[in-house]
């Protein structure tokens, strides 16, 4: 394939999946599938085993071979729990350091930290490792895949459960999200005076007993 051959099926893949990008689920456990999820948008996984090092640059490397796969598209990336640091308010950094032992020295190393938006005019605080964000876009760049957003890939069910609960006054349900060996919780509380009355209080993981 020429290069002009090769620029244009790129620029194809482009214009084909700018209003429909495609979703990849980067998770650290094997989950062995494919599929579509709800609202019939295109959906692959790739799966990788473990949490360390080298479960990070094997991540990295089924990540870039399905990037060179398909070239030129635009993606959403859902990132797992288990590569995560998460938390509410403002103190994040001390809650890391006291679960984790992350210290803010190695915060400021080995991890990226963002804000991100769960509506209701909270932000979920969140850090995952620089190794893996880098890895993520030195792919997407060496195969001109546009990264439209990349982020916990329960963020939009949680925003939508916190939304639907609205109605319910203070009888509030807590909410959880599953993903192979880990599930993620969260608890909510109702603030009266709040612009928004329905808040994330505390969000956190357990582990599957093994």
């Amino acid at each position: 394939m020429t290069m002009v051959q090769t620029l244009a099926r790129r620029w194809q893949v482009r214009l084909r999946t700018a209003w429909r990008p495609l979703r990849v689920d980067l998770q650290p456990v094997p989950v062995g599938g494919r599929g579509e999820p709800d609202g019939g948008q295109p959906s692959e996984v790739v799966a990788m085993p473990g949490q360390s090092a080298v479960a990070i640059e094997a991540a990295l490397q089924g990540w870039a071979q399905w990037c060179a796969e398909h070239a030129g598209a635009c993606v959403e990336v859902g990132l797992s729990a288990h590569w995560l640091l998460v938390t509410v308010g403002e103190e994040a950094p001390a809650v890391w350091q006291h679960y984790y032992g992350v210290s803010e020295d190695e915060l400021h190393q080995h991890w990226v930290r963002r804000q991100v938006d769960m509506g209701a005019g909270q932000a979920l605080h969140c850090a995952m490792p620089r190794a893996l964000l880098d890895g993520v876009q030195a792919a997407a760049r060496a195969h001109a895949i546009k990264l439209v957003w990349m982020g916990p890939w329960w963020i939009r069910q949680l925003a939508q459960h916190v939304r639907a609960q609205c109605d319910l006054g203070e009888s509030l349900q807590p909410w959880s999200a599953c993903e192979p060996g880990l599930t993620v919780r969260a608890s909510l509380a109702w603030e009266e005076h709040a612009g928004q009355p329905v808040q994330v209080r505390q969000l956190w993981c357990e582990a599957e007993a093994a």
